[in-house]
């Protein structure tokens, strides 16, 4: 009787398996631009005064991967550079005529599991920002960030992928941001502004 029993529950595990295997592996699709844009936050807002404002252009954007249909779902570095001229057009930093800075990025790393019930994904990017006037690196980080697709999230394996690729590249974008602005803030004279003097 313990054996049969026993029998069930491999025989339930390897179909529950097969089942997670095939919906991950099924129309996989690539993470959404619009999916990736992080919510405005306190931290992710530059100053009226930041040299940042309209100024920052995207260059090469790397490191990406195009997404088999029937694979895994991927971040294309065409995705990645779409996510990032929007995050930085909604805080009023992108430009395509007065560029004074020049961002680059490079996706390093994607670290996604094959199946799973709860689906949890590590990116890292190492972001660069280089000023145009003497192409001084102003900024040279990389940053890594983790977000997790609950199973309640879809029911589709290939679905909480693509739902957590986009995810940490949406938390990914927000660290940048955050960290980016924060220099800019205690380090304004290497972004060529020259800061206010503190009043008596």
């Amino acid at each position: 009787m313990r054996s049969r029993y026993f029998n069930f529950i491999s025989k339930f595990a390897q179909i529950a398996l097969l089942i997670m295997t095939l919906g991950l592996s099924a129309c996989a699709s690539g993470a959404k631009p619009g999916a990736m844009l992080p919510p405005n936050s306190p931290e992710t807002t530059i100053a009226p005064n930041s040299v940042l404002r309209e100024t920052v252009a995207i260059g090469q954007t790397s490191g990406g991967r195009e997404t088999n249909p029937l694979w895994m779902s991927d971040v294309s570095s065409n995705d990645l550079a779409e996510a990032l001229r929007l995050s930085l057009t909604a805080r009023g930093m992108f430009t395509r005529n007065n560029e004074r800075f020049h961002l680059e990025a490079t996706l390093i790393s994607l670290d996604r599991p094959l199946a799973g019930f709860d689906m949890k994904v590590t990116s890292k990017i190492r972001y660069r920002v280089t000023r145009v006037a003497d192409n001084a690196v102003v900024f040279d980080r990389e940053i890594a960030a983790s977000f997790t697709a609950a199973m309640s999230s879809s029911f589709y394996g290939v679905e909480r992928l693509r739902l957590a690729n986009e995810g940490t590249i949406r938390e990914n974008i927000t660290q940048f941001l955050a960290a980016l602005i924060a220099t800019e803030r205690d380090s304004p004279e290497s972004f060529g502004r020259v800061p206010r003097p503190q009043s008596s």
